[in-house]
């Protein structure tokens, strides 16, 4: 798939008579299968098959008397919890205008950047990462965010799902309805319905914006098992709360009480091993 990709260039370079034999190196580049030039917007503008081309290209024009500023950028990304994470956000950056490379590293949710300067803002890269779902943090930052509130916050989401859950249990075996006025369904529904929206906002969050780019990931398939084992038995409550019907409420409380606690002990791992 081919990709555009603008660079600037001082306006005295276009004024080189050798300017011309630049451009026909540049095409005769593998993976450069077209070259623009601007002079008033002092651009070279390049249509290119692959990331991979941004070396050469830089190499070829700097053989010609101009070196194109590059420097490094690092960055904390959020809400990683696989390898196809790592592909979607190091494509999402690499997608980027003035980006040359991008890695991402799973252990440490680090983003090692290298970008032409002037070219791509760190708004640029943290809107693209946000946009697919992940959160962006200063590489600084990023063990005070994974040791304190964010963690504390996913914790705290678990013990509150977990003990939804065996609420949920221990008012399923027992006679509920000599404690409660109303039928016992609409217990179990009042109790799941903060855990669904409030615990499972972590998931919902994430896999609405991936669906926005037309992709899945983690979260998102946490987000439909948990939904639909909660929207079945609220359909089940309405139609009739006095059915014998089995109702999996504390079904979806479980898996994300469950799915978050795993989150906090993968976070403390990370942690743990980039402070190592």
């Amino acid at each position: 798939m081919s990709k555009s990709i603008i660079l600037p260039i001082p306006k005295l370079f276009f004024q080189q008579k050798n300017f011309p034999e630049l451009t026909s190196n540049l095409n005769s580049l593998a993976q450069v299968t077209k070259v623009e030039s601007s002079s008033h917007e002092s651009t070279l503008t390049l249509e290119i098959t692959n990331t991979d081309a941004y070396n050469p290209i830089i190499d070829a024009i700097s053989k010609w008397g101009y070196d194109i500023p590059t420097s490094t950028v690092k960055l904390g990304i959020t809400g990683m919890t696989c390898a196809s994470c790592v592909i979607h956000v190091e494509s999402s950056i690499s997608n980027l205008n003035g980006v040359i490379n991008s890695n991402v590293n799973l252990a440490t949710n680090q983003a090692t950047i290298t970008v032409i300067n002037d070219v791509v803002s760190h708004a640029d890269i943290t809107s693209a990462v946000n946009d697919i779902g992940y959160g962006t943090i200063n590489a600084s930052e990023l063990n005070r965010y994974e040791s304190n509130s964010h963690s504390n916050s996913i914790l705290f989401k678990s013990a509150i799902s977990i003990l939804a859950t065996i609420t949920i249990y221990i008012l399923d075996f027992s006679n509920i309805q000599s404690i409660f006025s109303i039928p016992d369904l609409y217990v179990f529904l009042i109790i799941a319905t903060p855990i669904q929206l409030w615990a499972g906002s972590y998931f919902y969050i994430s896999a609405w914006k991936a669906l926005k780019h037309y992709r899945s990931n983690m979260q998102t398939l946490i987000a439909i098992g948990t939904t639909t084992s909660y929207l079945y038995s609220l359909i089940i409550t309405i139609i009739d709360s006095s059915t014998q019907n089995r109702v999996f409420f504390e079904a979806s409380t479980a898996i994300i009480g469950i799915v978050l606690i795993g989150r906090y002990i993968e976070e403390q791992s990370k942690y743990k091993v980039s402070n190592a």
